[in-house]
C-alpha cells in the first residue's frame, strides 16, 4: 500500500513537472540576502509572544508555533528514516493527504556541509529549484534557504534552516500558512 502511494506521488510530480515545463517561464536570478535582515518580509507584525514552544530534545532544537495549534509526530507512521512533525490549527485534523499547515522534517547533516551546498546535493536531480532561492540568516543567526512556490508542488513553500549537524525543513503545503512560516523559522533555536 505504501509503495503504491509513493509510486502515485512520483507519477503525479513527474507529470506536473513535465506540464509546467511546457509553458515558457521567465528565469529569474538567484536572490541573495546579505544575512543582515531576518526572514520575515511581511509588513504586518505578528505577535508571537504567546506562542507555544515545540522542543525536540533528541535533535536539540526548539521553535515556536501559534498558541491555538497542536502538533503530531508522524516519524513512525511515515517510516522514511527522518523525523516528520505536522503542526495544525485546532480546527484541523489530519487525513491521508494533509499532514499539517506546517510540516517539519529533520535532515541529517553529519558533515556540517554549508546549507547551500547541502540543498544542491539534496535536489541535484531538480536544478530548477535553484532558480529562485533566497538565502540569509534567521533572527537567531542561523543560515537559511527559502524557496517559494516550488514548481510541480502546488504552492508548497519551504524554508531550510541550518542547525549544526542537521537541517530543519519547514514547509507549508498550498501556501496555507505562508503568513507565519517566516515567523516560525525565525524562532528556531538550536541547543546542540
Amino acid at each position: 500500500m505504501w509503495n503504491r502511494k509513493i509510486t502515485i506521488l512520483i507519477l503525479i510530480i513527474a507529470v506536473m513537472t513535465v506540464v509546467s515545463g511546457c509553458w515558457k517561464k521567465e528565469v529569474k536570478p538567484v536572490i541573495r540576502d546579505t544575512g543582515e535582515q531576518p526572514i520575515a518580509t511581511s509588513t504586518d507584525k505578528i505577535d508571537i509572544s504567546d506562542w507555544q514552544i515545540y522542543k525536540n530534545e533528541e535533535y536539540g532544537f526548539e521553535l515556536k508555533y501559534p498558541k491555538e495549534w497542536y502538533w503530531e509526530d508522524y516519524t513512525k507512521e511515515f517510516n522514511i528514516g527522518k523525523p516528520v512533525i505536522g503542526f495544525y490549527p485546532n480546527n484541523q485534523k489530519k487525513d491521508w493527504e494533509y499532514y499539517g499547515d506546517i510540516e517539519l522534517e529533520i535532515l541529517e547533516n553529519k558533515k556540517k556541509i554549508d546549507i547551500e551546498k547541502f540543498f544542491k546535493i539534496l535536489y541535484s536531480d531538480m536544478p530548477f529549484l535553484f532558480d529562485e532561492i533566497i538565502t540569509g540568516n534567521t533572527k537567531n543567526g542561523y543560515n537559511y534557504i527559502k524557496r517559494i512556490d516550488i514548481p510541480g508542488n502546488v504552492d508548497h513553500d519551504f524554508i531550510y534552516v541550518q542547525c549544526a549537524n542537521k537541517i530543519i525543513s519547514i514547509g507549508t503545503p498550498f501556501g496555507v500558512a505562508r503568513n507565519i512560516l517566516d515567523d516560525v523559522a525565525d524562532t528556531i533555536n538550536c541547543q546542540k
